[in-house]
């Protein structure tokens, strides 16, 4: 039999080329089934231009054997597919993304019911632009099946309502917004304006007076728990009395309190018809007046106008005193008459009753006593604590004036000031314990603890630290400088270190200074005598006008006031001093010179010269009395 195939055994390898194969001689029908496999064709012989039209279909195709590998870009195109051909199980998960969508290429009619689920979506992928146009004024709603539908646009002045079970168009007026007889329950305007019981509201929001006949509450606001009138919460009345236990009460007919806040029937605020409002309970008129009290005023108050008060227990006695203001924890507690008296702090003006024009300020300060005096001002803690009438006192700092009762047109400024002074009248002591111990009066105390050793002494002035009588008792001296002390009738200039000057002015009007022997050390006798005195010049001069001084000196001024016509009769400071000089330059208390330069002379230290000057004199003179004498015997 002649033999019909070539075993490959025959064929060497590579032997068959392509050149050695006429085109289109090779048919399906020279090919044995599985004849050639992959192994047997080189990567990429044969091309599309190989394999004819429709020639290769499925059943051509081993399982998996074509992969994407295998598929040039765009080679799979719609036209090579049969409808259908391509089914959910020839699709791996995730293989179609948009990239491999033609616009508008899936359409519902694509689309199997049921096969697209709320998994399947990602999230936001549904929007306005991909649904299907809706007719205007449409809305989309669950039907009775459960399937949605659009609900078509209502008529004018319609609004969507509920039956429970399905939603529709219906009348605005349902659900508690309903016209009445006189379509005004609930009235809202082209300006938005709304109206409660009017039909022309005149304000953002108005709820108008039910009228004769209605009920009296215009707004209520119950308890949940009882809805009783009595059991309200908030209650706006127009014209009738309020029950009990009302939280909230405002009223417009002008009968009574027009607001007020109650626990039980106690009020505990209450705005008066008059213009009042406190805290705390009262009685009678309160025109003007803020009262924040918390245990209640059990004064009758018949008319005490434009009062203020804040605290426990203030106002607690008042009755018809005006115009005070007290602030503070029982401050002005038993206030009664008094009129336009300031009492701050706690206990401040606590016994005041009937005294006015009072001014308190401080913890106690014009508490102790019952105080009836006028135009006193307490200023501290305690400060004018006893005082009772006491008036026109000033009293400023810790315990200032503490014991003053009846005392008037007293100052004490500073702590501990004029503490011990009950009656004593028309004192000023100002200073710490300035005047502390202080009893009398017309004392005049001015400095750290100025005075604070007197008691009962008048008509004293002591000005500077520690300066004071040289007894307690002592009366009518006059001190001034540092830690000094002045007797009856003179006056003491100086300081405890230094020394001072005094001036007995009973009996003379020179000063005198310390020149006791004990005093000093180092004595010898002074040179200056008689060629001292007589080679001073004594002159006669008038002073030079303010603004032909040198600028330097601080009694230079552009305007002069000095006396520049009067002749003057003295020395010139530079001359005493050249003949200090010229003398040896002995230290001499007749000349000195101040801070800015100025030369002084003081005259009264030329005695001492002089007294030196006469004795020589008078040697000279009993020399020459001896001379004669002894020529005339």
């Amino acid at each position: 039999m002649a033999r019909t195939t070539i075993p490959p055994e025959l064929v060497a390898v590579n032997a068959i080329q392509g050149t050695l194969i006429a085109d289109n001689s090779v048919t399906a029908v020279h090919i044995a089934t599985n004849a050639i496999s992959g192994t047997l064709v080189a990567d990429n012989a044969i091309t599309s231009t190989h394999i004819a039209q429709n020639n290769v279909t499925a059943t051509q195709i081993a399982q998996n054997t074509i992969t994407v590998t295998q598929i040039a870009d765009s080679a799979v195109e719609t036209a090579k597919i049969n409808n259908d051909a391509v089914t959910q199980a020839k699709i791996a998960d995730d293989a179609v993304g948009p990239d491999q969508l033609a616009a508008n290429s899936v359409v519902s009619a694509s689309i199997a019911n049921g096969t697209i689920v709320e998994a399947d979506m990602a999230d936001n992928a549904v929007t306005l632009a991909k649904m299907a146009s809706l007719a205007r004024g449409k809305i989309i709603v669950g039907d009775s099946a459960g399937d949605p539908s659009a609900l078509a646009i209502g008529s004018n002045g319609t609004a969507l309502v509920s039956d429970g079970t399905d939603v529709s168009w219906g009348s605005a007026g349902v659900a508690g917004i309903s016209s009445s007889a006189d379509g005004t329950a609930i009235t809202i305007d082209s300006s938005e304006k709304v109206g409660i019981g009017t039909g022309s509201p005149s304000s953002i929001l108005e709820v108008a007076d039910p009228g004769a006949g209605a009920p009296g509450t215009v707004l209520k606001v119950y308890s949940a728990q009882n809805s009783a009138a009595s059991d309200g919460l908030v209650f706006i009345h127009s014209d009738q009395e309020l029950a009990p236990f009302t939280a909230l009460n405002v009223r417009q007919d002008g009968t009574g309190d027009i607001l007020n806040l109650l626990t039980d029937t106690t009020e505990v605020f209450t705005v008066t018809a008059a213009g009042t409002f406190g805290m705390g309970s009262g009685s009678g008129s309160l025109a003007g007046s803020i009262i924040i009290n918390n245990d209640g005023l059990t004064g009758t108050i018949n008319n005490a106008y434009y009062n203020t008060g804040l605290g426990w227990e203030v106002f607690d006695d008042l009755t018809t005193g005006d115009s005070n203001t007290v602030i503070g924890n029982q401050a002005g507690y038993k206030l009664t008459e008094g009129i336009y008296n300031t009492l701050v702090g706690r206990l401040a003006g606590e016994n005041l009753t009937t005294g006015s024009s009072n001014i308190a300020i401080g913890y106690d300060s014009m508490g102790g006593g019952v105080v009836t005096g006028n135009y006193n001002i307490a200023i501290g803690h305690e400060a004018l604590l006893a005082t009772t009438s006491g008036a026109e006192n000033i009293c400023m700092g810790r315990d200032s004036g503490h014991d003053i009762q009846h005392a008037v047109q007293n100052v004490a400024i500073g702590h501990e000031s004029m503490t011990k002074n009950v009656g004593g009248t028309g004192n000023v002591c100002v200073g710490f314990q300035a005047g502390e111990n202080s009893t009398g009066g017309a004392n005049t105390m001015i400095g750290y603890k100025a005075g604070e050793s007197n008691e009962g002494g008048v008509f004293n002035v002591f000005i500077g630290e520690a300066v004071g009588g040289s007894h307690p008792s002592h009366s009518q001296a006059i001190g001034i400088g540092r830690s000094i002390t002045a007797a009856p009738g003179q006056v003491s200039i100086g300081t405890s270190g230094y020394g001072k000057i005094t001036s007995p002015f009973s009996s003379s009007v020179s000063w005198s200074g310390g020149s006791d022997v004990r005093l000093k050390q180092n004595i010898t006798d002074s040179t200056l005598g008689l060629n001292f005195i007589n080679s001073l010049r004594t002159v006669t001069f008038k002073w030079k006008p303010n603004n032909e001084l040198p600028e330097a000196f601080s009694s230079y001024q552009e305007e002069n006031v000095k006396d520049i016509e009067t002749i003057q009769t003295g020395l010139i400071a530079q001359e005493v001093k050249a003949v200090i000089d010229g003398l040896g330059g002995e230290t001499f208390n007749g000349w000195s010179e101040d801070d800015e330069g100025i030369q002084q002379i003081a005259p009264a230290g030329f005695v001492y010269p002089l007294i030196k000057a006469v004795k020589e004199l008078k040697a000279e003179l009993d020399a020459a009395k001896a001379r004669i004498a002894t020529l005339e015997g």
